[in-house]
């Protein structure tokens, strides 16, 4: 009776080992297809040169595009628009990768994303 309990707690033992051992290759394997595809992704990325054109009497210098700029291309100009706001600009244009996130963001929708494929 016991060396049964002592046997079934083992089995229990060895099948949950078992499980998280799966579990944990599958889950590296899904890391691994992740981080692949960042990978190619960035690569792609790296191949593509970006540039802005923002419309600076419509810009309300938010600075929201600023800090959704993961590259920190942006900042406000020393210029003023019409309205007396300050106006985002590219400060770092050979930074800029062409992600648009700047442009998704804008809550004005002032600015236009371009991008060329560099070779």
């Amino acid at each position: 009776m016991i060396a049964d309990k002592l046997s079934n707690n083992h089995n229990k033992k060895a099948f949950r080992e078992k499980t998280l051992r799966e579990d944990l290759k599958s889950n590296f394997k899904s890391l691994y297809l992740l981080h692949n595809q960042t990978n190619q992704y960035l690569d792609i990325m790296a191949k593509i040169k970006g540039s802005i054109v923002v419309a600076q009497e419509r810009c309300k210098g938010c600075e929201v595009c600023i800090s959704a700029c993961p590259c920190d291309v942006l900042a406000l100009s020393d210029k003023v628009n019409g309205k007396g706001y300050h106006y985002a600009m590219m400060a770092q244009p050979d930074k800029c990768t062409g992600c648009a996130s700047c442009a998704i963001i804008c809550p004005d929708s002032c600015i236009v994303v371009y991008r060329q494929k560099v070779e």
